[in-house]
C-alpha cells in the first residue's frame, strides 16, 4: 500500500461533462505523487461509464445497479484502494495546479491530521463556504430564524465568508465533501463512513468521529480546487433537499441529546416555513422561478415528514428521593429506554439534581416554592420549546398550562385517608395540586386496583381516565447462593444475630411503632430466642416516636438501624434475614414486600390497602393494628419450617408476576394509546 501516496475517490451520478473536465484536471495539476484515480457510478444513465472507459481507460471503475448513495459509494472505492491517503473529490470540481500534492505535503508533516479540505473557489474564483461548525441548539436557531444573515456586519457567527482572507491553514469542525483528503490511518480506527447517510452529511459524522478520537479536522487555503456545485443535485432539487434534512436530522439523533434534538428540529421546521414562504413570494413575482418551484415543493414534502414522537418524563424525583417515587422513576425510565421496536419515542430528561440550600431550616419551604416553580413554569415552557408531543409525570402533580398530552401517576390517596401521618407543606402541597392535575391530565396512572378505587371514590372521575399498571422489581432481587456475599455483609454491618427484617422510609404511616411494639411480645412470648429486628431504610418525617419507644421498651440492643441501603445491597440484606414484616397501614403498591418475596423471604404483611392484591396467597396479611396478632405470626413462621419453606416457595412464584420490563411496556402503551386519542 505504501507504493502509492494517495487514491482519488470520485463518486458520479449522470455528470458526464463535469466529470470527464474533472478527470482531466487531475492529470493536468502537474500532481509529483503517486496516486490512483478509482470512480464509483451509481446507477448512471448519461453515459458517464462508456465515455470514462474510452477517455482515461487507466481509471479504476466501479459501476454500480442502482444509485447507492454517497457514502456507500465511497466506502466500496475505500475497499480497493491502495492509497496512504484517501481524496474524496466531486465530478463537479476542477483540480488547479499543486492543489492535491499542497494536501498531502500538509498531512506529512501533522501525523493527527486525519482530514484536509482545500479552498473551494467559484468558477469567478471568489470562496465558497468550505468548512463549518458542528450543528448546534444555538447555530441551528440563528440560521433558521436569518438572525445570522442579519447580525453578521456586528458579530463574526461565521468562520467563512468569501471576503475573509485566510493567512494557513487551522483547525476546524468539518470540511465538505467536495474535496477532502483522509488519512488511511484514520479509517483503520474508526471505521468508513455511514452508510446510514446516502447523500450529505457523512462527511459531517465522519469528522465528528474523528475528532471524538483526538484526531485534527483542517481548513488548508494554500490548495484551491473550483467547485461547480451541486451538479448532481440540480437535476431533481426537490429530493436532495429532502435528503439534505433527513441526514442532518439522522446526524443529530445519532449524537445529540434527545432535548437538545428536539429543540433544533422545532427551529429547523420553523425555518423551512420561513423559506417555504419567501420562495412562494419569489415564484409570484416570477424571480428564478424554475427553483423556486423545486424548492416549494421539497419544503412541502420537508413539512409533511412524520416527524419524530417526543415523549418527555421529567425524572426530578430520582434526584429528590431514592426510594418509593425516586426508585419507580428511575427503573422506568431505565427500562423505557431499553424496549425494543418502539419506533419514534424518545425519552428526555427535564431537570439537574436540585442543590442543596445553605439553610436546613429554610430548605423545606424553599425546595416547595421551587419545585412548584419547576413543575408549573419552567417544565411548560420547555416542553413548547422542544416541541414535545406528551408529558409523563411521575409524581402525584403534572403542569397545569398545557403545552402538549399529559400523562401523571398517582401513586396513592395516602395524604387524604392519613392526613395525620403528613407533615402539613407537603400534605398541603398535595392537596392543593393533585385535584387540579387530575382535571388537567390525558391520562392518570396508578400503582394498584385499590388506588384507582380510591382516586375514583374520592375525586369522582371515571374510571376510564385510570390505568393501573403494577411496580416490577430489579433482575437483582432473587436468592443468592453465593453465601460469602452474605457473610461479608452481615460482617460489615455487625449483623451477628438472626433477625427479622423491615425496609421502608421511617414515617408514620409505615406504623413501624406497631412493629416495634409487635417485636416486643415476640421477644416476651420467645425468650429462648435471640432474633434481632433490623429496619433499613432511610429517616422521612415525624420520625421521633420510634426511637423514643426503642428506648421506653429497653430494645436498645436489639433493633438495628442501617438507614439508607445502596441498591446493591439490598439484595443481600433481603437474603440475610429470617423473615421480612411489613405491618404499613396503607399502601399505593408495597414495593418492598414485592423485593422480599423475589428474594425467597416469608412475609408477614397488612391486610389492607394494595398489599393483599400484590401478595395474594403467598405471605401472611393480618391487621397492622393488631400486635398481638402480628407477634403471634412472626413466632409461628419462625418456629414451623413447613410453613416458613411454603410461603417462600408461593412468595418467588408470585414476584415471577412483577418486573419493570412489564411496567415499561404497559406505560408505552398507554403513551401511544393518549397520542392516538390526541391525534383522533
Amino acid at each position: 500500500m505504501g507504493k502509492i501516496d494517495i487514491s482519488i475517490l470520485i463518486v458520479n451520478y449522470n455528470t458526464k461533462r463535469f466529470l470527464l473536465q474533472c478527470l482531466g484536471s487531475i492529470y493536468k495539476s502537474g500532481l509529483r505523487l503517486s496516486f490512483e484515480i478509482i470512480v464509483i457510478d451509481n446507477s448512471s444513465y448519461d453515459g458517464s461509464v462508456d465515455l470514462v472507459r474510452k477517455e482515461f481507460p487507466q481509471v479504476i471503475l466501479i459501476k454500480n445497479k442502482a444509485n447507492i448513495g454517497f457514502a456507500k459509494a465511497n466506502n466500496q472505492g475505500i475497499a480497493i484502494s491502495k492509497g496512504r491517503y484517501f481524496l474524496l473529490l466531486n465530478p463537479d470540481t476542477e483540480v488547479l495546479p499543486h492543489s492535491i500534492d499542497l494536501i498531502v505535503e500538509f498531512m506529512d508533516k501533522d501525523s493527527r491530521a486525519a482530514v484536509v479540505g482545500p479552498k473551494l473557489l467559484n468558477t469567478n474564483r471568489t470562496i465558497q463556504e468550505s468548512h463549518h461548525r458542528f450543528p448546534s441548539p444555538n447555530q441551528e436557531f440563528m440560521e433558521n430564524t436569518f438572525l445570522d444573515n442579519l447580525l453578521y456586519p456586528f458579530i463574526k457567527l461565521r468562520k467563512s465568508k468569501s471576503s475573509l482572507v485566510y493567512n494557513g491553514a487551522f483547525e476546524v469542525d468539518w470540511v465538505t465533501a467536495a474535496c477532502l483528503a483522509i488519512r488511511r490511518e484514520v479509517v483503520d480506527e474508526i471505521g468508513v463512513f455511514d452508510g446510514n447517510f446516502f447523500l450529505y452529511y457523512e462527511e459531517v459524522d465522519f469528522c465528528y468521529r474523528a475528532k471524538q478520537r483526538g484526531w485534527k479536522i483542517f481548513f488548508l487555503p494554500e490548495s484551491e480546487v473550483i467547485h461547480y456545485g451541486g451538479q448532481s443535485t440540480k437535476k431533481n432539487l426537490s429530493a436532495s433537499l429532502s435528503e439534505a434534512y433527513k441526514s442532518k436530522y439522522y446526524f443529530l439523533k445519532k449524537y445529540y441529546y434527545s432535548e437538545e434534538v428536539a429543540s433544533i428540529r422545532k427551529t429547523t421546521i420553523l425555518g423551512y416555513r420561513n423559506r417555504l414562504w419567501l420562495w412562494r413570494m419569489a415564484y409570484v413575482l416570477g424571480f428564478r422561478k424554475d427553483e423556486a418551484k423545486e424548492r416549494i415543493k421539497a419544503y412541502n414534502n420537508i413539512l409533511k415528514v412524520k416527524k419524530e414522537t417526543y415523549i418527555a418524563i421529567d425524572i426530578s424525583p430520582i434526584y429528590r428521593s431514592k426510594a418509593g417515587v425516586g426508585c419507580y422513576t428511575k427503573n422506568l425510565a431505565g427500562e423505557l429506554s431499553q424496549i425494543k421496536n418502539r419506533g419514534s419515542y424518545l425519552l428526555f430528561n427535564l431537570e439537574e439534581p436540585m442543590r442543596e440550600m445553605a439553610s436546613r431550616r429554610i430548605f423545606r419551604f424553599v425546595s416547595v416554592i421551587r419545585r412548584i416553580l419547576w413543575e408549573q413554569l419552567l417544565v411548560p415552557l420547555s416542553l413548547w420549546s422542544k416541541g414535545v408531543d406528551i408529558l409523563h409525570s411521575p409524581a402525584f402533580v403534572c403542569p397545569l398550562l398545557k403545552t402538549c398530552r399529559t400523562i401523571v401517576t398517582i401513586h396513592d390517596m395516602a395524604y387524604l385517608l392519613y392526613p395525620d401521618k403528613f407533615v402539613n407543606t407537603y400534605r398541603r402541597y398535595l392537596k392543593f395540586w393533585v385535584p387540579l392535575s387530575i382535571k388537567v391530565a390525558d391520562k392518570i396512572i396508578t400503582d394498584s386496583v385499590c388506588s384507582k378505587r380510591d382516586i375514583v371514590r374520592l375525586f369522582r372521575i371515571s374510571e376510564k381516565k385510570i390505568e393501573v399498571v403494577y411496580l416490577g422489581k430489579s433482575r437483582d432481587f432473587q436468592p443468592i447462593t453465593d453465601k460469602s456475599s452474605i457473610d461479608n455483609f452481615r460482617e460489615k454491618n455487625n449483623l451477628k444475630r438472626d433477625f427479622i427484617l423491615y425496609v421502608g422510609t421511617l414515617e408514620p404511616r409505615k406504623n413501624i411503632t406497631g412493629l416495634i411494639n409487635a417485636y416486643r411480645l415476640f421477644k416476651d412470648m420467645t425468650p429462648y430466642l435471640n432474633y434481632a429486628l433490623v429496619i433499613g431504610g432511610g429517616k422521612g418525617w415525624m420520625y421521633s416516636d420510634i426511637f423514643e419507644l426503642i428506648e421506653k421498651l429497653s430494645l436498645m440492643n436489639d433493633v438495628i438501624f442501617l438507614g439508607y441501603v445502596q441498591d446493591k445491597e439490598l439484595p443481600i440484606l433481603y437474603n440475610a434475614a429470617k423473615l421480612f414484616v411489613y405491618p404499613s397501614l396503607y399502601e399505593g403498591f408495597g414495593l418492598p414486600v414485592l423485593e422480599a418475596m423475589a428474594c425467597g423471604v416469608p412475609v408477614i404483611t397488612s391486610n389492607t390497602s394494595s398489599l393483599p392484591e400484590i401478595v395474594a396467597d403467598a405471605g401472611i396479611m393480618l391487621d397492622p393494628l393488631d400486635i398481638n396478632a402480628l407477634a403471634k405470626a412472626m413466632h409461628n413462621v419462625l418456629m414451623d419450617d413447613s410453613l416458613r419453606h411454603s410461603l417462600i416457595e408461593k412468595g418467588l412464584k408470585r414476584a415471577e408476576n412483577f418486573s419493570w420490563e412489564k411496567t415499561a411496556a404497559m406505560t408505552m402503551n398507554i403513551y401511544r394509546k393518549v397520542l392516538s386519542e390526541g391525534k383522533g
